[in-house]
C-alpha cells in the first residue's frame, strides 16, 4: 500500500484498504499519508481484538474509516428478528464512537430489508450527517412522518422487535407484531401512502410465515 501510495501521491490520490482477516492489527512501519485504512468489525485475525483496533488504527494512519455488517443476506434472509439494522442502541452507540474515534466515512453491509430493517437505515443516515442529534426525537419524527394515524401502533411495533431490547424472539412475539400491523392497517384505512409502506411489511410477514412453512 505504501508503494503505491507514493506512486500516486503526485496526482493527489490516496490508496484505499481494509484492515481485515490476517491484515487487521496496526503495522509496526509507518504509513503515508494518502493511505487510507477501514477496520472491520469482525473477521479480524490477529493479536488484538476489534475494541483494541479502534483505539489503535486511528494513531497510525491519518484518514480511517469503518467497514461493519448491518444485514447480510446470506446471514438472515431479511427476516426476522435481523440483528444490528433494527438495533437502535448499537446503531447509535456505533456510530457516535467511530465519530469521536476519528473516523471519515463509513460502509456497511446492508441488504434491501426495509421491512424490518427501514427505521435503522433511516436513522443511521441522519446520524452520519449529526452523530448527537436527539435520537428519541428523530424517532417520534419517523414514526410520524411514515405512519401518520398509525404512529403509536407501529412505534410498539418497532420496539417489540428491536433486537437491542428483544429478550426473547418467539412466536408470541411475531403474533403481537401482527396484531400491531393489523391495528395500523385499520387506522390508516384512508391514507394511501402510509398503507403502501404497511403493505411492504406485510410481505416481510407473509415471507416469513413461508420461510418458516418450509
Amino acid at each position: 500500500m505504501n508503494e503505491v501510495a507514493r506512486e500516486v501521491a503526485p496526482l493527489g490520490k490516496m490508496v484505499g484498504c481494509l484492515a481485515y482477516e490476517h491484515h487487521s492489527d496496526v503495522p509496526s512501519f509507518s504509513l503515508e499519508k494518502n493511505v487510507y485504512v477501514q477496520l472491520t468489525r469482525i473477521f479480524i485475525r490477529g493479536e488484538h481484538s476489534y475494541d483494541e483496533l479502534v483505539e489503535q488504527w486511528p494513531t497510525k494512519a491519518t484518514a480511517v474509516g469503518f467497514y461493519d455488517y448491518w444485514s447480510v443476506f446470506h446471514w438472515t434472509k431479511n427476516m426476522l428478528p435481523s440483528r444490528y439494522g433494527n438495533n437502535v442502541s448499537y446503531l447509535t452507540h456505533a456510530l457516535r464512537d467511530w465519530h469521536e474515534k476519528g473516523g471519515t466515512s463509513l460502509n456497511p453491509e446492508i441488504s434491501n430489508s426495509w421491512g424490518i430493517n427501514g427505521r435503522g437505515w433511516y436513522l443511521a443516515a441522519h446520524l452520519r450527517w449529526d452523530t448527537q442529534r436527539d435520537v428519541d426525537a428523530f424517532l417520534e419524527d419517523f414514526h410520524s412522518r411514515a405512519f401518520g394515524p398509525a404512529a403509536e401502533t407501529m412505534k410498539a411495533y418497532y420496539e417489540r422487535l428491536d433486537w437491542g431490547k428483544l429478550a426473547v424472539f418467539n412466536d408470541h412475539v411475531v403474533a403481537l407484531a401482527f396484531r400491531d400491523l393489523r391495528k395500523a392497517f385499520e387506522q390508516a384505512a384512508h391514507h394511501p401512502e402510509v398503507l403502501a409502506r404497511l403493505d411492504d411489511l406485510k410481505l416481510l410477514y407473509a415471507l416469513f410465515s413461508f420461510e418458516m412453512a418450509i
